[in-house]
């Protein structure tokens, strides 16, 4: 296994790389020269733009309640008169 580990590495690194090389390209791949172009008419696109708000919103409620969610398992464990073999 440790053996592949020098071929595995560069694999998923070129595949990372494509992934945030391409979008500053004007086009893949066969022109190669950098734009700013994609990122402009992503950000001007209103549907996208709400799709990264809603986004957002989904990310802050899911944060705010696995949060409270947290607090409260915590506050019950540690406030709770069970035995300590139970709590772990």
């Amino acid at each position: 296994m440790a053996a592949m580990l020098p071929m595995l590495l560069p694999t998923i690194t070129y595949g990372f790389a494509v992934i945030f090389i391409v979008p500053f390209v004007e086009e893949w791949p066969y022109e190669l020269h950098f734009t700013m172009k994609n990122v402009a008419n992503v950000l001007k696109d209103t549907e996208l733009s709400n799709v990264y708000v809603n986004s957002l919103y989904v990310a802050f409620f899911t944060a705010m309640f696995g949060t409270f969610l947290t607090y409260g398992s915590a506050l019950v464990t540690a406030r709770s008169h069970v035995p300590e073999k139970l709590k772990k």
